[in-house]
């Protein structure tokens, strides 16, 4: 039987399999994840997203990593699915004290009551809920007919203090 090859973005995110016919995944940097992430989204719906990475420590803890990279993934699938994919980008950076990811569409918008306001949809809410157990915040900025802006910031200091049982 013949070994299964790695696709070109696994090998990118530094996930390399490991003797035998099944592989064990390496903790990608979060670097490498997001682009990773990025570059699915782009190969599953033919669509282009400016992408802006930078500053990122090699080492974040791994559930801050996988905290990021569905972020990013729901945020760009979104903006597929309400915008069209209409000018898509990521950014993700971080400070001394946390690490931010920023997902932006050109489409047309969603209602906010307050800019605070996270609505209640499944997706948007469930991002916001898993930010905020991990001592994050989560924005929502979004213009009618100018597009949607949501925003995660993580602090790094006090998530490495976090023990996963």
């Amino acid at each position: 039987m013949a070994r299964k090859q790695p696709d070109a973005s696994a090998t990118e995110a530094g996930i390399e399999p490991e003797g035998g016919s099944v592989s064990t995944p390496q903790c990608p940097t979060l670097d490498n994840a997001i682009r990773c992430v990025i570059s699915d989204h782009e190969r599953r719906t033919g669509t282009t997203v400016i992408s802006y990475v930078a500053n990122l420590p090699s080492a974040i803890p791994p559930f801050i990593n996988v905290s990021l990279c569905l972020f990013v993934q729901e945020g760009l699938n979104n903006a597929w699915r309400h915008a069209a994919g209409k000018g898509q980008s990521v950014a993700v950076w971080a400070d001394d004290v946390s690490v931010s990811a920023e997902v932006a569409d050109e489409g047309p918008g969603i209602m906010l009551r307050l800019a605070s306001e996270v609505p209640s949809s499944l997706g948007l809410a469930g991002l916001s809920n898993g930010i905020e157990s991990l001592g994050g915040t989560m924005q929502i900025q979004s213009v009618r007919g100018e597009g949607t802006r949501i925003t995660a910031t993580i602090p790094i200091i006090a998530s490495e203090r976090r023990r996963v049982i």
